[in-house]
């Protein structure tokens, strides 16, 4: 079985997963988020890391997050998208997208990314989880976090209640049950 590889665009910073093969350092590699193309040595490699947190999950929550439990839901047009633990990409639905929540073709327009936000759901304790929010890449249409212009390079705390203004519909954040708490580092809402 052939490795998968990640490699960042060096244009739009976009992660790529690719099958490593021997000679593919010579073949050329096209971008699909900006049409980027150049030689498979010109993509850096990225290193799965471990994730940060130095929180251990027991094995009950495990189980739980396994079996499809939420941690926080987005609500867009009534519709509910569950948040799982770890990294959420969020973006418009197109074929060959890979985000895990794709918001439907009748809602989002191509001002929407594929691929267009980052929602981080962090364990913090086993009932306290803290969700971050940033850009995916650096050139997407502007979006907001409530009022608030969200950059690239911006990491936002995501708490109960709140806007994501995406370009084509807002997206509301919500923790449905008094499990999925959410944390800022010191007040538990």
């Amino acid at each position: 079985m052939a490795e998968v590889v990640k490699i960042g665009c060096t244009k739009c910073g976009a992660v790529l997963s690719v099958q490593y093969a021997p000679g593919i350092e010579s073949k050329n590699v096209t971008c699909p988020i900006c049409k980027n193309k150049g030689p498979f040595s010109s993509f850096r490699r990225i290193e799965d890391k471990p994730d940060d947190s130095n929180t251990q999950i027991p094995d009950t929550l495990t189980k739980k997050m396994n079996a499809g439990a939420a941690i926080g839901t987005l609500i867009i047009n009534g519709q509910r998208y569950p948040l799982h633990a770890g990294r959420n990409v969020i973006g418009r639905q197109a074929s060959g997208n890979t985000a895990d929540i794709q918001i439907p073709a009748n809602i989002a327009t191509k001002r929407m990314s594929r691929q267009h936000v980052v929602i981080d759901v962090k364990q913090l304790d086993p009932s306290s989880y803290q969700h971050q929010i940033s850009l995916y890449k650096p050139e997407v249409n502007t979006t907001y976090l409530n009022n608030d212009k969200i950059n690239y390079g911006d990491t936002l705390l995501l708490l109960n209640n709140f806007t994501i203004k995406l370009p084509d519909c807002d997206v509301k954040f919500v923790i449905e049950s008094t499990d999925q708490t959410c944390y800022d580092g010191g007040t538990q809402y």
